[in-house]
């Protein structure tokens, strides 16, 4: 459901000229588009209502579906090659502790 309504900005604040038809305590997104010509402070809200968010929720085999996921059929393809050969297992977990210790949290290059 959508629908446009007009309004006026104001310090901040956009005051509806009408109050939309949506019913309360349910989100919807509002996007703000000046009007045409030169009207000053004019808006049009464009209020678009969803309530899919309260529907029941997919099941896994049709979320699975949506996204596009397919099965693991080997082991090998789960296995990550991101482990730095230079750096041993016992190095990492003695890292993770010395930041856990520290209170401070690994900088990720981008």
């Amino acid at each position: 459901m959508s629908q446009a309504v007009a309004g006026i900005y104001r310090n901040g604040v956009v005051e509806l000229d009408q109050r939309p038809a949506v019913r309360d305590d349910t989100p919807a997104l509002v996007t703000f588009l000046p009007t045409d010509g030169n009207e000053g402070n004019r808006v049009l809200a464009e209020i678009a209502q969803d309530t899919s968010f309260w529907d029941d929720p997919p099941s896994i085999e049709e979320l699975a579906a949506r996204q596009g996921v397919k099965p693991c059929r080997r082991i090998e393809d789960l296995r990550g090659d991101f482990w730095p050969e230079d750096e041993s297992v016992d190095e990492f977990i003695a890292a993770v502790r010395r930041w856990r210790q520290e209170g401070s949290t690994r900088e990720v290059p981008e």
